[in-house]
Protein backbone atom coordinates (compact mmCIF):
# COMPACT_ATOMS: atom_id res chain seq x y z
CA UNK A 1 0.00 0.00 0.00
CA UNK A 2 0.96 3.27 -0.21
CA UNK A 3 1.57 6.45 2.05
CA UNK A 4 -0.47 9.42 1.44
CA UNK A 5 2.33 12.54 1.71
CA UNK A 6 1.88 15.24 4.16
CA UNK A 7 3.49 18.65 3.52
CA UNK A 8 4.18 20.31 7.19
CA UNK A 9 4.16 24.06 8.09
CA UNK A 10 7.79 23.29 8.29
CA UNK A 11 7.91 21.69 4.98
CA UNK A 12 9.05 18.42 6.18
CA UNK A 13 7.84 15.74 4.01
CA UNK A 14 6.23 13.00 5.79
CA UNK A 15 4.52 9.50 5.00
CA UNK A 16 2.01 9.05 7.79
CA UNK A 17 1.17 5.38 6.74
CA UNK A 18 5.40 4.28 7.11
CA UNK A 19 5.78 6.96 10.01
CA UNK A 20 8.63 8.72 8.46
CA UNK A 21 9.94 11.61 7.16
CA UNK A 22 12.10 11.95 3.84
CA UNK A 23 14.98 13.86 4.69
CA UNK A 24 16.45 16.57 1.54
CA UNK A 25 18.25 19.48 1.93
CA UNK A 26 16.50 22.77 0.87
CA UNK A 27 17.41 22.61 -2.54
CA UNK A 28 16.40 18.98 -3.42
CA UNK A 29 13.51 19.59 -1.47
CA UNK A 30 12.43 22.18 -3.50
CA UNK A 31 13.02 20.03 -6.89
CA UNK A 32 11.34 18.15 -5.66
CA UNK A 33 7.87 19.95 -4.68
CA UNK A 34 8.37 21.52 -8.00
CA UNK A 35 7.63 17.99 -9.50
CA UNK A 36 4.73 17.41 -7.04
CA UNK A 37 3.10 20.73 -8.48
CA UNK A 38 3.38 19.15 -11.88
CA UNK A 39 1.76 15.77 -12.11
CA UNK A 40 1.82 15.84 -15.79
CA UNK A 41 5.83 15.88 -15.69
CA UNK A 42 8.81 18.15 -16.55
CA UNK A 43 11.06 17.70 -20.39
CA UNK A 44 14.27 18.34 -18.39
CA UNK A 45 15.35 20.25 -21.69
CA UNK A 46 12.56 22.72 -20.42
CA UNK A 47 13.29 22.63 -17.35
CA UNK A 48 14.69 26.35 -17.31
CA UNK A 49 10.79 27.26 -18.22
CA UNK A 50 9.99 26.52 -14.68
CA UNK A 51 12.96 28.87 -13.25
CA UNK A 52 10.56 31.47 -11.31
CA UNK A 53 8.60 29.10 -10.05
CA UNK A 54 11.12 26.60 -8.70
CA UNK A 55 13.10 29.98 -7.20
CA UNK A 56 9.85 31.01 -5.64
CA UNK A 57 9.80 27.85 -4.36
CA UNK A 58 13.65 27.49 -3.03
CA UNK A 59 12.75 31.13 -1.33
CA UNK A 60 9.91 29.78 1.07
CA UNK A 61 11.55 26.64 1.68
CA UNK A 62 14.89 27.65 2.63
CA UNK A 63 16.14 29.43 5.50
CA UNK A 64 18.99 31.21 3.15
CA UNK A 65 19.06 34.64 3.59
CA UNK A 66 21.55 35.37 0.10
CA UNK A 67 18.87 35.75 -2.48
CA UNK A 68 21.82 35.77 -4.84
CA UNK A 69 22.79 32.94 -3.65
CA UNK A 70 19.84 31.43 -3.75
CA UNK A 71 19.19 32.60 -7.74
CA UNK A 72 22.77 31.02 -8.48
CA UNK A 73 21.75 27.82 -7.16
CA UNK A 74 18.49 27.60 -9.22
CA UNK A 75 20.71 28.46 -12.30
CA UNK A 76 22.74 25.80 -11.79
CA UNK A 77 19.74 23.44 -11.15
CA UNK A 78 17.87 24.32 -14.68
CA UNK A 79 21.27 24.36 -16.73
CA UNK A 80 21.35 21.16 -17.64
CA UNK A 81 25.24 21.62 -18.54
CA UNK A 82 26.06 21.41 -15.17
CA UNK A 83 24.11 18.39 -14.44
CA UNK A 84 22.80 19.52 -10.75
CA UNK A 85 19.19 18.33 -11.68
CA UNK A 86 20.52 14.68 -11.95
CA UNK A 87 22.54 15.05 -9.09
CA UNK A 88 19.24 16.58 -6.92
CA UNK A 89 17.16 13.70 -9.09
CA UNK A 90 19.19 11.20 -7.22
CA UNK A 91 19.17 12.35 -4.00
CA UNK A 92 15.66 12.16 -3.81
CA UNK A 93 15.41 8.32 -5.03
CA UNK A 94 18.33 7.73 -2.52
CA UNK A 95 15.97 9.25 0.34
CA UNK A 96 12.65 7.07 -0.60
CA UNK A 97 14.91 4.33 -0.76
CA UNK A 98 16.44 5.05 2.61
CA UNK A 99 13.21 4.58 4.16
CA UNK A 100 11.24 1.66 2.45
CA UNK A 101 12.10 -1.16 -0.18
CA UNK A 102 11.89 0.10 -3.76
CA UNK A 103 8.40 -1.65 -4.57
CA UNK A 104 7.24 1.55 -2.88
CA UNK A 105 9.06 4.04 -3.61
CA UNK A 106 9.11 4.24 -7.01
CA UNK A 107 5.62 5.80 -6.26
CA UNK A 108 7.88 8.38 -4.67
CA UNK A 109 10.34 9.39 -6.68
CA UNK A 110 10.64 10.76 -10.04
CA UNK A 111 10.16 8.61 -13.01
CA UNK A 112 11.47 8.39 -16.31
CA UNK A 113 14.44 8.49 -18.80
CA UNK A 114 16.50 10.68 -22.00
CA UNK A 115 13.57 12.62 -24.10
CA UNK A 116 10.74 11.79 -21.50
CA UNK A 117 8.87 13.86 -18.79
CA UNK A 118 10.46 12.80 -15.93
CA UNK A 119 7.34 13.03 -13.03
CA UNK A 120 6.38 11.13 -9.53
CA UNK A 121 3.91 8.82 -10.33
CA UNK A 122 1.66 9.41 -7.10
CA UNK A 123 -1.60 10.15 -7.06
CA UNK A 124 -0.40 14.72 -6.26
CA UNK A 125 -4.22 14.94 -5.26
CA UNK A 126 -3.31 12.32 -2.37
CA UNK A 127 -0.85 14.65 -0.95
CA UNK A 128 -2.16 16.94 2.21
CA UNK A 129 0.01 20.20 1.81
CA UNK A 130 -0.02 22.82 4.39
CA UNK A 131 -1.65 25.69 3.71
CA UNK A 132 -0.60 29.01 6.02
CA UNK A 133 -3.72 30.42 7.55
CA UNK A 134 -2.62 33.59 9.48
CA UNK A 135 -5.60 33.32 11.54
CA UNK A 136 -4.30 30.08 13.26
CA UNK A 137 -1.06 31.23 13.44
CA UNK A 138 -2.54 34.09 15.50
CA UNK A 139 -1.50 34.22 19.25
CA UNK A 140 -3.35 36.53 22.00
Amino acid sequence: SISKIKIDKQNKILLPYFKKEVELSHLTKSVYFLFLKHPEGIALKELGNYRKELLAIYTSVSNQLDYDKMSKSIDDVVNLETKAIYTHLSRIKSAFYKIMDASHANNYVISGNGEENRKVLFNTNAIDWYVYDPIEDYEL
